[in-house]
C-alpha cells in the first residue's frame, strides 16, 4: 500500500524542500517508486530537480483548479530512475482564491491522486509554510506528516497550531493521518545551543523524534544550484549519509508501535548524538518552558487519536489550572475547536 508523506512545518527556512528532495531520493535509491509533489508556489523543488519553470507546460496548479486535468501529462521524470515529480510553478499562488468557492475544495488533490498513487509505494508532498488551503490539501491527501524543525531557540513556535490542525483532521474530518515523526534539522553539533535544543526536542517528543538527525552542511545547499539531489551532487559527503539513515528510519517506522521499540536511541547513538542526562545551557529559560508546557497536551492528544474509532470530541470541561503551572495560550485552548478532548486519556494508539 502507498505511503503517502506531507512534510509540513509552520515556519520557513527549516529544510522542508531540502528534506523532500533528499528523502525522496534515498527512497528511489533504496528501491521504491516514489513520486515527490512540489505544492510551494516558490517552485523551489522542481528547481531543485532541474526543471526550469520555463520548461513547465503543465504544474500542480493545473491539478487543483481544472476539474478534467488528468495528473498523468503533468508528472515528469526525474534523473533517479524510480523518482517522479509534479511540479509547480508561480501560478499555483492564485490557486487559493480560484478555489475559494469551491465544495470540498480541501479535497481536490486526495480525489485526483486517487487515480494513480497505486503505481508508487511513496507520494512526498513538499508544503508551503503555514497551514494553507494547499497545505490543507496535501495533509487531506496523505495519511502521515513528518514535521521538521530547526534546533534553534524558537524551533516549537508555532508548531502548536500544525499539531492542532492535525487533531482536527484526525477527530472532526475522520481522517485517519498519523505524525510519523519529528525531525530534527540544521544541527550544528559545534554550538552548545544546538545540542541543548535538541535535549529539548528529545525531552519533549520522545520516540516521536526521529534518531535521525540533519547536520548542518554546505553540500545541501550547494545541490540545488546544478538541479541534483544530493545523492546526485555529494554522494560521499555527511549530507548524503544523513538522507539516506532518515529513507531507513521512515520505512522502520511503517506501522511500528515507537512506544515499545528504542529505535530513535539507537539511530542517534550511532550518529554519535545520544543525549547525556544533565546537559544544560545556562540558566533555564522562560519562554522555552512555555513553549513546552503548552505542547504537551497537544503532543498527548495527537498521540493519542485511535484513527479506527474517531469520534466526535465530549464537551471539554474547564478545569482550574494547578497552582505554578503555566497559562495555556489560545492557540491550544481557545480556538472553539477542542483542541485538547477526553482523547488525551487514551493510552493504546500510537503517534505514528
Amino acid at each position: 500500500m502507498v505511503r503517502k508523506i506531507a512534510i509540513c512545518s509552520q515556519k520557513g527556512g527549516v529544510g522542508k524542500t531540502t528534506t523532500s528532495i533528499n528523502l525522496g531520493a534515498a527512497l528511489a535509491l533504496l528501491g521504491h517508486k516514489v513520486l515527490l509533489i512540489d505544492n510551494d508556489s516558490q517552485a523551489n523543488a522542481t528547481t531543485s530537480c532541474g526543471i526550469s519553470q520555463q520548461d513547465i507546460r503543465l504544474s500542480l496548479y493545473d491539478i487543483l483548479t481544472k476539474p478534467d486535468q488528468k495528473p498523468d501529462p503533468v508528472i515528469r521524470k526525474c534523473n533517479l530512475d524510480t523518482l517522479w515529480l509534479i511540479p509547480a510553478s508561480g501560478k499555483l499562488v492564485s490557486a487559493e482564491m480560484e478555489l475559494v468557492r469551491e465544495m470540498g475544495r480541501e479535497l481536490i488533490l486526495k480525489e485526483k491522486m486517487e487515480e494513480i498513487e497505486e503505481r508508487y509505494d511513496y507520494v512526498i508532498i513538499d508544503c508551503t509554510p503555514g497551514i494553507s488551503l494547499l497545505v490543507l490539501n496535501a495533509l487531506f491527501c496523505c495519511n502521515e506528516i513528518i514535521i521538521p524543525i530547526q534546533s534553534q531557540f524558537l524551533a516549537l513556535e508555532g508548531i502548536d497550531q500544525l499539531l492542532h490542525a492535525v487533531h482536527v483532521i484526525q477527530k472532526r474530518m475522520r481522517h485517519s493521518i498519523r505524525v510519523t515523526g519529528i525531525l530534527c534539522t540544521m544541527f550544528d553539533r559545534r554550538t552548545k545551543l544546538s545540542s541543548f535544543i535538541l535535549q529539548q526536542m528529545t525531552s519533549l517528543f520522545k520516540e516521536g523524534l526521529f534518531g535521525t538527525v540533519i547536520s548542518v552542511n554546505t553540500k545541501l545547499a550547494e545541490a540545488p544550484l546544478k538541479g541534483n539531489n544530493i545523492f546526485e551532487y555529494a554522494p560521499s559527503s555527511n549530507a548524503a549519509d544523513d538522507y539516506m539513515a532518515l529513507a531507513k528510519e521512515v520505512v522502520e517506522r511503517k506501522n511500528r508501535d515507537w512506544k515499545e521499540t528504542h529505535c530513535r536511541s539507537e539511530y542517534a547513538e550511532s550518529a554519535g548524538l545520544a543525549i547525556k542526562p544533565g546537559a544544560q545551557l545556562g540558566e533555564e529559560n522562560d519562554t522555552l518552558k512555555y513553549m513546552i508546557e503548552s505542547l504537551k497536551p497537544l503532543i498527548s492528544a495527537v498521540m493519542s487519536v485511535d484513527h479506527a474509532t474517531a469520534a466526535e470530541p465530549e464537551a471539554k470541561t474547564e478545569k482550574p489550572p494547578e497552582e505554578g503551572a503555566p497559562e495555556v495560550p489560545k492557540s491550544v485552548s481557545d480556538t472553539g475547536s477542542s483542541a485538547v478532548p477526553s482523547a488525551m486519556e487514551e493510552e493504546n494508539v500510537l503517534w505514528g
